[in-house]
Parts: structure tokens; sequence; C-alpha cells
């Protein structure tokens, strides 16, 4: 058999390009497989961001959010998903975000870590199951335990001073030529809003009396001692004041010296000039929407807008004084006395809504709502059950359970002012000692007054009986007065 050349050449001339074609295809098909080989590890599903990584948190967080690359099994996730120290929340979803949501405020001066491992994503590739997600380790802390108190001895007398509890650390915030009268915190703990009077004038009752505001140093670049003026006395006399949660508002109480008609409650918004209510109060206190303002009147409280030219809300008839506001910002807490004598805790709720009453058996001078649970009141007040009318207490009250529980007697008593921690776990108190002027019988011996600061850790409100029976000792820090925890 012979071979014809001519048509060797055309069939393979004719059969070239399919071979070529082939040959293409394979390499192809061979990078493609070696970039699943390679880079597969680029689609292996992982955290794609953490909200809190490396973040300093307060109460104010409420949830944090982890992003995913690709679409998680959701049950494998909230399975497998990890916290510790244990902080208690819920989980939402978004398309491939995972929300949770804190139901209680981080313990302060914790460092707390977040970690997933044997998630799986949702949809595996050709049918096969889902893979595992990339081991997940997420670190934040919550902001260390600090409060600010007013110095009463040697060089810190009339300062303003803040301690950080968490580290031991000590820092006094204003400067000599100043005496610190009262003071508030701002939300993000980076400024204090205080009254003050300059230390020559303290014969002058009060009648310089301005408000400025000092960093703290915390949370943010700014150093510490920065003061800034904000409302002078040159024309009008200051008083007492409100700031608001926000930290956009502040309500003072000022009079004009030369018009004691002229008296009235201001309001110093954030941006914008000082402007008179025209109303006139000696208790008040701005709701924590930062819209409203509580207003203690002859006849009861006044709810009133905080926006010019707007209504009054409404005006609560029989009322004594404002004692709180409720966790949810929506209902004051109200002391009632009523005409036999007794007493009550009044929760105000909404309109058309009769209002919550908790018979007391002593005069309620303060109350706060622990963060932990809302229908529990840490109040102090003078006496209580089986106890002198004049004897000053720390009391536990449930509201849902309608009961009144005093814990610790105290010793002395002049104005106790009392702070309970971001995180519901400690609360601060102050107490006064004075001794009379003649005492041992010198008469020519001043008048001298001793305070210190105490530091009570409070049960977990969670635990089944703790709250009647596990309050421990408090503990005696050191001298000071009106201790205040920092948000």
């Amino acid at each position: 058999m012979t071979s014809n050349p001519e048509a060797d050449i055309q069939n393979s001339q004719r059969f070239y390009p399919f071979d070529r074609a082939a040959i293409a295809a394979i390499a192809l098909l061979f990078v493609f497989v070696i970039g699943l080989t390679v880079f597969g590890k680029f689609l292996t599903p992982k955290v794609a961001g953490f909200s809190w990584q490396d973040r300093k948190i307060g109460a104010d967080a409420r949830a944090f959010v982890l992003k995913f690359k690709r679409p998680m099994d959701r049950a494998s996730v909230e399975t497998n998903l990890q916290i510790e120290p244990d902080l208690p929340g819920k989980i939402a979803w978004g398309d491939r975000e995972l929300f949770y949501t804190l139901l209680q405020p981080p313990v302060y001066g914790e460092n707390y870590q977040v970690t997933l491992q044997g998630a799986k994503e949702r949809y595996g590739e050709w049918g096969a199951g889902g893979r595992r997600i990339e081991t997940f380790q997420g670190m934040f802390e919550a902001r260390d335990r600090v409060f600010a108190y007013l110095g009463v001895e040697g060089d810190e007398r009339g300062k303003l001073i803040l301690y950080n509890l968490t580290q031991e650390r000590k820092q006094i915030l204003t400067p000599p030529d100043l005496i610190v009268i009262d003071f508030k915190p701002y939300p993000d703990s980076e400024r204090i809003l205080f009254s003050a009077i300059d230390s020559a004038s303290v014969d002058r009752d009060l009648r310089d009396l301005q408000l400025y505001t000092v960093t703290t140093g915390l949370n943010s670049t700014q150093p510490f001692g920065r003061i800034q003026p904000i409302l002078d006395a040159r024309t009008y006399q200051n008083f007492q004041f409100d700031l608001s949660t926000d930290g956009k508002t502040v309500i003072i109480d000022r009079e004009n010296p030369l018009n004691p008609s002229d008296t009235a409650l201001w309001i110093v918004p954030g941006a914008g000039e000082p402007r008179s209510l025209g109303i006139r109060g000696e208790t008040f206190a701005i709701a924590p929407d930062g819209q409203t303002l509580a207003v203690g009147q002859e006849r009861g409280i006044s709810l009133i807008p905080l926006t010019p030219q707007a209504p009054p809300l409404a005006f609560l008839p029989g009322y004594e004084e404002i004692l709180e506001f409720s966790p949810d910002r929506a209902m004051p807490l109200l002391l009632d006395i009523l005409p036999d004598g007794t007493r009550s805790l009044v929760l105000v709720k909404g309109r058309g809504l009769s209002p919550k009453r908790i018979p007391i058996a002593g005069l309620v001078r303060d109350c706060k709502f622990s963060p932990l649970q809302t229908d529990i009141l840490y109040c102090f007040q003078l006496g209580g059950k089986n106890q002198p009318p004049e004897q000053p207490l720390l009391s536990l009250i449930d509201l849902k359970k309608v009961r009144e529980t005093p814990f610790l007697a105290l010793t002395d008593y002049q104005e106790v002012v009392m702070s309970l921690s971001p995180d519901g776990l400690t609360l601060l108190f102050d107490q006064v000692v004075t001794t009379p002027s003649g005492f041992e019988g010198d008469p020519s011996q001043p008048e001298t007054l001793a305070a210190s600061i105490w530091l009570l850790r409070l049960p977990d409100p969670s635990r089944e009986g703790d709250r009647a029976i596990a309050i421990q000792r408090p503990e005696k820090l050191f001298p000071g007065l009106n201790p205040v925890w920092l948000p």
C-alpha cells in the first residue's frame, strides 16, 4: 500500500486547528485547577470584620457586629460563638452579618475575648457540605473603673479629682485658684462639667460661681486638666445645674442680682447662645431623652419641652420631688407624701396609664435604677421598717414585688451622695462627720468636717436570693466628697 504525500499533508492541515483547541482547553483546565488549589484559601469562610476589635467600650455600647466573607450556617455560628468572660446577649442576623446585642453592661475593668471556631458556611461547592470557618479571635475591653470626687484635705481641698480604681491612680484635674462646688461628667467620660468659684472669693456667698469644663485624659488624645469656661457670672448669678444624658444640653438656675424677680432656668445648648426658659424651679432634672425638663413647682411636677415655643407636655399634681428616670428613658420616679404622712415612690407611666405606687416606710432622698435589672432600685433614705425615723439607710426596693429591704445602716448623715457604677456591681457613697465648734471645752476651736468615700460591692441580681442576703461590708477608700462614677 502506497501513501499519498499530498493527502497526508491535507489531512494534517485539516485536523490541526482542532488539536490546537483541545490543547488550549486542557491548559485552561489545568490553570483553573491550580488556581483553585493555590487560591482556594481565599474562598474559605472567615470573619471579615469585628466592630469592637481592640476597642474600649462603656455601658453605652449596645451591640457589636461580626461580618462574614461568605453566607454562614447561622445555627452553627450561634452554637460556636463564645465570649469570655461571659457577656449575655441576643443574636440577630443580616445577610452576612451577625448582630450581638448586650442584655447587660460589660463589667468595667474586664478584658473580653470573642472566639468563633467550628462554624460552617451555608453552601458548599458542587453539592459538598459547607466548609468550616477559619478560627477567629477578637479582643475588646471595658473602660476602667473611674470616678470623680471633691477633695477635702490638704492640697486636695476644693479640687476636682479623678481616681482610676482599676489602676489605683489619682489625678487632680483643677488648678489651685478654683474651688469646685459641683460637677457632672459627660457621657463619653472625656470631659467633666463643673461649677467653681475663685479661691479668693470664698467669703462672697458663691456669687461668682461660674461653669467650666475640664478634660479627663480618658478615651481621647487630649491630656487631662484642660479648662474651658462655659458660663460666667458677670450679669447673672449661677446656682445648681444639670447636664443631659447625651451631653448636649445644660440647664442652670440663674438670678439677676440687680433684679431678683429676674430669676429663671436657663438652657445652655451645645451650640448657640444661652437663653432663659422663663420658668422658675429650684428642683429640676433633664429627662434622658434630652428633650424634656422635669421641674418641681409649688403644687407638683411640670414636664416641659426644651423645644422653643412648644406647649407644656404635662403637669403631675401633688408630687414632692423628682428622684430619677426609668432606664427606658420614659418614666420619672417621683416622691409623694400623702396628707396622713405616709410616703410612696411613684413611677409615672405614659399618658392614660395609672402610675405605679410603692409604699415606703422611710423618707427617700435619692434612688438609682440598677443597670442589671430595671425593676431594682438602690435608695438612700431616712428611717425604714423597724428603724428610727432619722436613721440613715441604704435600701433595695423591688418594684416588681413591691418590697422594701434595708440592707445597710449608715453611721452619719449629711446629705449622703451615692453613685451606682455603670455596670451595676458597685455603689459609691460618702459619709460626713462634723465636729462642732467648742469641742472638748475649747470655744476657740472651729467646726471641723471629715468626709470619707466608701465602696460597697453589690450582689449579682441574677442569682436567686442574693438581693436580700449577700450584701458585703463597705470598704472605706479615702477622704473625699460627692463621689460620681464616670460613664
